[in-house]
């Protein structure tokens, strides 16, 4: 039996820490997410909906250059909603066992669609609209746990314990013109 860092063990390593720090940090900031800030599909609709440069598409770029080189490095070690793929993913299955496990991870060719999705969402970015953001892994994965798993911990643990929840005040229009 080999014992050691192999690289599948790196990975689900690397996998675990990226997505505790994840949780750790939507739970303990109200107002910025450093993943959301690196994340490069976020920059790149920025980018390109307010035809400027801002500071996060730095950060971004230090995702992008090693995923140019490594392929899906950003998805297979880093997003925290492919790790939580990956996790669900590995839920064996008695309909999926053996050449039909095998069957079923086959490219199909009706998943092409997500690149004329992402060339959609792109234009629509050049073209001012934002709509990048609704799909994007980590907005999704962001929206999904702070509506939802977040507020149903604050149910479930103790009352001594209580996870941070972003506030959103709404503003009326009057206070916005005093900005």
């Amino acid at each position: 039996m080999r014992s050691g860092l192999t690289l599948p063990r790196l990975r689900r390593l690397s996998q675990a820490v990226f997505l505790g720090l994840f949780v750790v940090i939507l739970c303990f900031t109200e107002s910025r997410n450093a993943f959301l800030e690196s994340d490069p599909l976020v920059a790149l609709g920025n980018a390109l909906a307010t035809h400027a440069l801002y500071r996060g598409l730095l950060w971004s770029l230090a995702i992008l250059i090693p995923t140019l080189f490594l392929g899906r490095f950003f998805c297979g070690w880093i997003c925290p909603l492919g790790t939580l793929h990956h996790m669900v993913s590995n839920i064996r299955s008695e309909s999926k066992l053996g050449r039909q496990r095998i069957a079923s991870n086959r490219y199909k060719r009706w998943q092409t669609f997500k690149y004329y999705l992402l060339f959609a969402l792109l234009a629509a970015a050049f073209c001012g609209s934002a709509l990048v953001g609704l799909l994007d892994p980590i907005a999704l994965t962001v929206r999904s746990l702070a509506l939802s798993i977040l507020p149903s911990g604050n149910y479930a643990l103790p009352v001594s314990v209580s996870l941070k929840q972003a506030y959103f005040a709404k503003v009326s229009c009057w206070a916005r013109s005093s900005w």
